[in-house]
């Protein structure tokens, strides 16, 4: 009689354990779910707030002449994979667009239409999270005479 009660004790502390598992589980589940949503929400508007800071600081460079330079120090998400310029010469003028192409599961870009002409040093370009220096210089073009903004990140 005595090893039935026993063994009745382990049974429910077993039923109890399995119940806990049960409810505990997906709330763990559930809440990481959460989190990693919020933090890919705020990534995407940290890339947004980057890409109009670019777009708004390479045009105030650009009119400001030849020689000003912009240094902005920003941070870059890890969801942030690439960024890139893109003339368009087909409209009157043509236009350029700052893409900033962020992975999440799928790549997605962002354009910020810029009015100025734009090029981005690529050959000293590091990429990855954390703070980056950026450093926008006008520069004349010495075989066209026209100016640009060179963007340098570091």
């Amino acid at each position: 009689m005595r090893t039935q009660k026993r063994g009745q004790a382990s049974m429910e502390y077993l039923m109890t354990m399995s119940l806990l598992l049960l409810i505990i589980l997906p709330a763990i589940t559930m809440f990481m779910q959460y989190a990693n949503e919020r933090k890919a929400e705020v990534e995407e508007a940290q890339i947004f707030t980057l890409g109009t800071k670019l777009m708004l600081s390479t045009q105030e460079v650009y009119y400001q002449g030849e020689g000003s330079r912009i240094t902005l120090n920003e941070y870059f998400p890890e969801r942030l994979v690439n960024i890139s310029f893109h003339a368009y010469t087909d409209h009157p003028g043509g236009e350029y667009v700052i893409y900033l192409t962020s992975a999440r599961g799928v790549l997605s870009d962002i354009g910020f239409p810029v009015s100025v002409p734009v090029y981005l040093d690529t050959e000293h370009t590091r990429w990855g999270a954390g703070m980056r220096e950026i450093r926008l210089d006008t520069l004349r073009n010495t075989t066209s005479g026209e100016l640009y903004v060179n963007v340098t990140i570091n």
